[in-house]
């Protein structure tokens, strides 16, 4: 099933009980400007008998820090702990009119290097806001030193690709013990476990993991991940993508 059919009410249902049973710690919903609403859908669908936590992906220009406050104080009276938000500068896709549809910023996000800068001049302003307002931090996906130096600086959890790391291991700006790794997972047990251990090797903690919803691999990727890791490692977590 394609990720545009089961981005809905149903599909997310679905897909919330089988990370429940698996034992992921937490979805990872991403944003899409062609997708249903996430956080409508998420405040109709959580249920107060699974465990994990959501992470609801945000593009920084598509909503102010005030407004994604106010989201997050919500969320916290309808389920308290069970929901965050992943702050991304917004991969933005051919078919998306994302850059026109936005007011008087068009050309503050017209290329990559202007939607991370913008981005940092976001959470600076959630940052002060949510001092006065007492709001728990942020996750930050991206490679960039900048985002690197900011996700250390400001003790938040930054989410890389598993290529971006590697490519960038050993360098002093990835000693941060919040870093999540995020990966697709095939192949077999030996495979996967192989993979796991390696990133651990290299002092990471938490890992990602990732695959599209039409992929007929994936009851099988479930069973690998339920019956693969013992206590001492963390368990995965789930990106759908």
């Amino acid at each position: 099933m394609s990720l545009l059919e089961d981005n809905s009410r149903e599909g997310l249902i679905d897909i919330a009980n089988t990370v429940q049973d698996v034992g992921y710690e937490s979805l990872l919903l991403v944003y899409d400007s062609f997708l249903d609403n996430v956080v409508v859908n998420v405040a109709n669908t959580i249920n107060p008998e699974h465990t994990f936590k959501y992470i609801i992906a945000i593009r920084t220009y598509s909503v102010s820090p005030e407004y994604l406050s106010q989201v997050y104080e919500t969320f916290e009276k309808i389920a308290p702990g069970r929901v965050t938000f992943n702050i991304i500068p917004g991969n933005i896709k051919p078919y998306e009119t994302s850059v026109n549809d936005v007011v008087f910023i068009e050309d503050k996000i017209d290329t990559k290097e202007k939607l991370n800068a913008y981005t940092l001049e976001w959470l600076k302003k959630y940052k002060k806001l949510s001092v006065r307002k007492k709001l728990p931090p942020l996750m930050l996906s991206g490679q960039t030193i900048d985002f690197q130096k900011y996700s250390i600086e400001n003790g938040i959890i930054n989410i890389i690709k598993v290529n971006d790391f590697l490519n960038q291991y050993g360098s002093t700006l990835l000693n941060n013990k919040n870093q999540i790794v995020s990966t697709p997972i095939s192949g077999d047990n030996d495979s996967v476990k192989s993979l796991i251990l390696d990133l651990e090797s290299k002092g990471v903690s938490e890992v990602l993991v990732y695959y599209t919803q039409d992929n007929k691999n994936a009851s099988e990727i479930h069973n690998i991940i339920k019956s693969l890791f013992p206590e001492s490692l963390h368990r995965p977590k789930e990106m759908i993508e």
